[in-house]
C-alpha cells in the first residue's frame, strides 16, 4: 500500500515537472538573449532561498570573462518575466 501511495506521488511530481519544462527553457532562452543584449553570457540560473524567500541565482560571464553571480529576488510567477531580471542582474553587473 505505501509503495503504491510513493510511486503514485513521484508521478504526479514527474508530470508537474514536465509540464513546467517548456516554460522554463523558453524563460531560459528569453533571458540568454535579453542578457546578451547587455553584454552578458548567462552561464546558470537557478531558483534558491535567502532568507526564506525565492531568489533568481544567476551566474553570469562579464565581457572581460570573470564571472559573477547575483541573488535577484522572485517576484510573481518565476518563469513570467525574463526581461525584468535580466534588467536587475545587469544593473547589479554593472
Amino acid at each position: 500500500m505505501w509503495v503504491a501511495g510513493g510511486l503514485a506521488a513521484l508521478g504526479l511530481l514527474a508530470l508537474a515537472g514536465s509540464s513546467r519544462e517548456p516554460a522554463r527553457r523558453s524563460f531560459d532562452n528569453a533571458l540568454r538573449d535579453e542578457l546578451r543584449e547587455r553584454g552578458f553570457r548567462l552561464v546558470s540560473a537557478e531558483l534558491g532561498r535567502r532568507h526564506g524567500a525565492p531568489v533568481w541565482v544567476v551566474t553570469s560571464e562579464l565581457p572581460d570573462g570573470r564571472m559573477v553571480s547575483v541573488d535577484v529576488p522572485v517576484e510573481g510567477q518565476p518563469y513570467e518575466n525574463p526581461r525584468r531580471l535580466a534588467l536587475e542582474i545587469s544593473g547589479a553587473l554593472s
